[in-house]
């Protein structure tokens, strides 16, 4: 016999879930997330016994305030550079005399990039 189209369903139980802890996952080599260590770029490094001045970031070289040949003291403010638009003063590292610069007003460095070496 048919039943015109109506679905006859059966009366619902209720049923209780039931919480099944699984293990933890073993941590191993391959599964541990890899977590570097950022690698700190010093304003001063020192290149054949002369010091450096690098860019603590990227950005672009508003001005360079001295020039090659010129005796400058530790501190002196030496570049301007503008990352995240604002404008960072860069001070020399060590006394000494400027014995190349490396860069001009309006280029874009890279963090680490040398700006200014000092001998």
């Amino acid at each position: 016999e048919s039943n015109g189209g109506m679905v006859i369903s059966q009366p619902m139980t209720s049923v209780k879930p039931s919480v099944v802890k699984a293990p933890a996952p073993a941590v191993t080599e391959s599964t541990q997330p890899k977590v570097e260590t950022p690698k700190v770029v010093e304003k001063s490094e020192s290149i054949d016994g002369k010091a450096t001045l690098t860019a603590p970031m990227p950005g672009m070289i508003i001005e360079v305030k001295r020039s090659v040949g010129d005796t400058i003291n530790a501190g002196e403010e030496l570049v301007i550079l503008e990352a995240m638009k604002m404008q960072n003063s860069l001070t020399s590292p060590a006394s000494g005399i400027i014995k190349a610069v490396k860069v001009k007003s309006g280029d874009s460095v890279k963090q680490g990039d040398i700006l200014v070496v000092i001998g």
